[in-house]
């Protein structure tokens, strides 16, 4: 797993198909108002974290740059503020893949002050950039 920012370290399982999501020691973690509230700038900085973490980990930061792009506009993320936290590189069924976790909320929520406290998960294979898992909460 790589993730970027010291507070929102996590522990990520992943299962075929059945992917359980993150919490730390101290239990789940919210993105702060202030934070969500400028997500569609701070998606691409959090994006570009990631990216620096894959490429200093020897990881394939090429396809999780392409992923994190195709979640950004993903239908499933339709109408919501969502923000890039933890990507994992592993393996499904022989095939390399990103898991990447958002943190995410209804957009009008945010604009009324709320955080982010959903998570949600998309896989996506390296190669072909095909979706092969997706599972939220809420």
């Amino acid at each position: 797993m790589i993730t970027t920012f010291k507070p929102l370290a996590f522990t990520v399982e992943h299962r075929k198909w059945d992917v359980a999501f993150f919490s730390d020691e101290v239990g789940d973690l919210d993105i702060p108002e202030p934070v969500a509230r400028k997500w569609k700038t701070k998606y691409a900085v959090f994006s570009r974290g990631l990216v620096e973490a894959a490429k200093k980990a020897k990881l394939h930061a090429g396809s999780l740059a392409k992923i994190l792009e195709i979640i950004q506009g993903a239908e499933e993320n339709r109408r919501l503020a969502v923000l890039p936290v933890p990507a994992h590189e592993t393996m499904l069924d022989g095939e390399l893949v990103w898991a990447v976790a958002l943190y995410w909320e209804n957009e009008t929520a945010v604009k009324e002050g709320a955080g982010m406290g959903h998570q949600r998960e998309f896989i996506f294979t390296q190669k072909t950039f095909k979706q092969v898992g997706f599972s939220t909460c809420g």
